[in-house]
């Protein structure tokens, strides 16, 4: 009978560190991703910015190159030409803010799965906690 106690003692202490370096192991993870997470959610505001950037370059050089052939020809940029190349201006703005609030959407995402992420890691580390209580009590 005397054998059996620190035996038990013994196996509910293993599994009481096992416990623990899984909870240690899993929260690392977790933390790790939610890093992960909130670095793509960095790269995807740069990346709309970046993309924005350069449509807005384009569609700038467009619309220079718009406004050079009007004036080429003799056209005066008043009523309906105006009209026409203030639409465009308009439709390319709405095109460049499309780009991004994709970009904003995008990262709102990744930055909410990093918050998930981290909260399960917490949670891990709360539940090895009951885990190695219970292991305790039900151990001995």
């Amino acid at each position: 009978m005397c054998g059996a106690v620190p035996a038990a003692l013994l196996a509910t202490g293993l599994q009481t560190a096992n416990t623990i370096r899984q909870g240690n192991i899993a929260e690392k993870r977790a933390k790790a991703d939610a890093l992960e997470a909130s670095r793509r959610a960095k790269e995807a505001r740069a990346d709309a910015a970046r993309q924005a950037a350069e449509l807005r370059r384009r569609q700038s050089a467009d619309l220079a190159r718009r406004r050079a052939a009007f004036a080429k020809s003799g056209v005066r940029l008043v009523g309906s030409p105006l009209i026409s190349l203030g639409d465009l201006s308009a439709d390319y703005d709405s095109e460049i803010e499309d780009v991004l609030e994709r970009g904003r959407r995008s990262a709102r995402g990744l930055a909410g799965q990093a918050s998930a992420v981290r909260a399960r890691g917490l949670s891990t580390r709360l539940n090895t906690g009951t885990r190695v209580g219970t292991s305790l009590l039900t151990g001995l």
